[in-house]
């Protein structure tokens, strides 16, 4: 496993003039979510195909302002453009060690960012089968990505959801929330206080096609897009 690591990181190197010693393509758990599940990143709006309606209010931006957040996430975005094989082949090396060595259980796909093009969606669903232990699963506003999701025979463990409900984004206030649940057959998600439900109580994600979300923090004063749409 070390000599193939080491080769991988040789690869990486070969596509960066700067870039980290160790290349760390997964992070662990999140305020929401436990640490059996491994989280990866892209570079929030940059690499989000359809962003208008969420750019202003991304919580994922925010925290980018970190530079090791940044980082991480442009290193994982440039691989992903350069090198789709060699993403395929890390991401699975990478996940087979942290399923041996810190039990993880779920995947999170895209805590930031999204699905850039089609090729790279069916990266995932190459890893996906490739891990059957694991389940895998996103949330995208890219719509040519949830139709060819939606159109492909399933994969078990590897779901991807729209945040797009009936052309509607998927977060805003709690009374935006129940219309959404009411009216377009939503569902709302019941952790809003970081509470420790995600994949303990509730496991929607994992099967489910239509989260929304109740908006919170200080970005609550900063949401426009209930008085654009109403």
């Amino acid at each position: 496993m070390a000599k193939i690591t080491e080769e991988l990181h040789k690869a990486y190197r070969n596509l960066f003039i700067n870039i980290p010693k160790k290349v760390k393509l997964f992070s662990l758990g999140n305020a929401k979510l436990p640490a059996d599940c491994a989280i990866f990143n892209l570079l929030a709006v940059y690499d989000c195909p359809n962003c208008k309606t969420c750019a202003d209010t991304c919580y994922a931006k925010f925290r980018q302002g970190t530079y090791s957040v940044f980082k991480s996430r442009e290193v994982n975005s440039q691989i992903v453009r350069r090198d789709l094989a060699l993403f395929i082949l890390a991401a699975k090396i990478n996940l087979k060690w942290l399923i041996q060595t810190k039990q993880i259980r779920y995947v999170r796909i895209h805590e930031s960012g999204d699905f850039i093009n089609e090729g790279y969606y069916m990266a995932w669903r190459e890893i996906a089968k490739a891990l059957p232990e694991l389940q895998f699963f996103a949330m995208t506003k890219n719509d040519q990505v949830y139709e060819l999701h939606k159109l492909l025979s399933p994969i078990e463990n590897f779901n991807v959801m729209t945040s797009m409900i009936d052309g509607i984004r998927n977060y805003g206030s709690e009374d935006f929330c129940d219309k959404l649940v009411k009216e377009n057959g939503a569902h709302k998600c019941p952790d809003t206080t970081h509470q420790g439900i995600c994949l303990v109580k509730c496991k929607y994600c994992l099967k489910g096609d239509k989260p929304c979300f109740i908006i919170h923090g200080t970005l609550k004063g900063k949401d426009t897009y209930e008085e654009k749409t109403a």
